[in-house]
């Protein structure tokens, strides 16, 4: 991953592998301008490429990969630094949340 650099750095976001290999980056923060972000990225073919965004941005949340392979986000830290206790659901064939 260190060769293609993510387009924007980022800190205290989630990496999840999936089931074909390739990686989605969800949230975070931004760490030159210190931004919250719902930006979502996938690692394929040698290549970042933005997703659907994350309806609610949040950072130091959970990702965990389904058996079925969509990806549930889940609590975390929103803007105002407020604690967050909601979940989304990542479809990565659809491309959708819900």
């Amino acid at each position: 991953l260190a060769a293609n650099h993510f387009p924007s750095p980022l800190h205290n976001n989630t990496l999840t592998v999936l089931p074909n290999g390739d990686v989605l980056a969800v949230g975070g923060v931004v760490w030159d301008v210190f931004t919250l972000t719902g930006d979502v990225q996938r690692w394929s073919a040698n290549a970042w490429t933005p997703v659907a965004a994350l309806p609610e941005p949040r950072h130091d949340h959970a990702a965990t990969l389904l058996p079925d392979g969509r990806v549930l986000v889940n609590d975390g830290v929103g803007s105002a630094e407020v604690m967050l206790r909601t979940s989304f659901l990542y479809d990565p064939v659809a491309n959708r949340w819900s």
